[in-house]
C-alpha cells in the first residue's frame, strides 16, 4: 500500500506547468527583479537580533597572500642562515691558536693582586691613639 504523499511525489512535472512558471517569471517587471537582487540599504531596526547589516566590512589594511608568503620565505631564510652560522663546525680556533686563547682567558680571569699594607702591623696602637686624640666630641645637646 502506497501513501498518497508518495504517489504525489512520483508524478513527473508536466510541460504545461513548467512553461506557465517560466512565462510568469519573465512577465515580472524588471524593477521588481532588480530590487530583489540589489542589496537593500541598512537602516537601524531596533531589534535585538543581528541582521546582515551587522556584518563588518572587509578590512582594507590586511596584506595580500603574496605579502604573507614573502614574509614567511624571509623568515625561513633567516632561520636557515642562523642554523648555518651556528653549526657545530663553525666554531673553532685555527690550528695552533688554542694555547694563546686559553692563556689570554686565564689572565683575564685571574684575580687582581692583593693591595699592599698601608702601615706596618706594629703601629696600629699608636695610630689608634692618634685618631682618638684628634677626634672631637659631638656638640652638646640643647636644653629642653
Amino acid at each position: 500500500m502506497t501513501s498518497p504523499l508518495m504517489t504525489a511525489l512520483t508524478r513527473p512535472a508536466s510541460i504545461a506547468k513548467t512553461l506557465a512558471t517560466a512565462v510568469g517569471l519573465l512577465a515580472l517587471p524588471a524593477s521588481v527583479v532588480m530590487a530583489a537582487t540589489l542589496p537593500s540599504p541598512c537602516a537601524p531596526t531596533g531589534t535585538r537580533y543581528p541582521s546582515f547589516c551587522d556584518i563588518p566590512r572587509t578590512p582594507t589594511d590586511v596584506r595580500s597572500a603574496r605579502a604573507f608568503k614573502a614574509a614567511v620565505v624571509d623568515t625561513r631564510r633567516a632561520g636557515r642562515r642562523v642554523v648555518r652560522d651556528t653549526a657545530p663546525g663553525t666554531f673553532g680556533l685555527p690550528l695552533g691558536q688554542a694555547e694563546a686563547f686559553s692563556q689570554a682567558a686565564r689572565i683575564e680571569a685571574a684575580p687582581p693582586p692583593p693591595e699592599a699594607a698601608a702601615a706596618p702591623a706594629g703601629n696600629t696602637e699608636a695610630d689608634a691613639a692618634e685618631l682618638r686624640r684628634r677626634a672631637t666630641p659631638p656638640p652638646p645637646r640643647p636644653p629642653r
